[in-house]
């Protein structure tokens, strides 16, 4: 149990500076946006990125330690590299098109993460750590929605956006 218990830390603690990286990176997604509704939900991302963080540092207290020190961090690099790739060479929808399909890797990425920690949570932690983190898997659940949501609006409005969606 030890050695699960360790990794949960690892876990929660990685997921934790994803989470501070991506609130940091989102608002140059959101300038780099072309139209308003893009920007708008980038924009709503920092503040769900930033409670997610905070339900976090509760489910490490819970468990009884502190954030252990981060490493690396995949997400907000991957964003970083899109948004300078963004800037650089891309225009029109193809921007649109690059932000919408890194936000929904992030999200799978990111609901993977929330779906081990909660069911590692449910076997380590008491039932208020599985309730936050539930909380959060949900909230990244539905803007998962809203990504696809984009997508399949600009699909219909340009069928050969297809190959940016698959």
């Amino acid at each position: 149990m030890n050695e699960l218990s360790e990794a949960f830390k690892l876990l929660i603690g990685e997921m934790h500076h994803a989470e501070l990286g991506l609130s940091e990176v989102l608002p140059r997604a959101a300038e780099a946006a072309r139209g308003s509704g893009m920007s708008s939900a980038l924009h709503e991302e920092v503040i769900l990125c930033k409670g997610q963080a905070q339900r976090l540092i509760q489910v490490s207290q819970m468990a009884g330690s502190g954030l252990p020190e981060a490493t690396g961090g995949v997400l907000p690099q991957l964003l970083m590299e899109l948004i300078s790739a963004c800037s650089a060479a891309w225009s029109g929808d193809d921007v649109n098109w690059a932000l919408i399909g890194a936000r929904r890797r992030v999200a799978h990425y990111k609901i993977a993460s929330y779906r081990v920690a909660r069911s590692w949570a449910e076997i380590l932690s008491p039932g208020s750590a599985v309730t936050l983190l539930e909380e959060s898997l949900k909230e990244e659940e539905s803007r998962l929605a809203i990504w696809e949501s984009f997508a399949e609006e600009g699909v219909r409005r340009n069928p050969r956006q297809l190959a940016y969606v698959s």
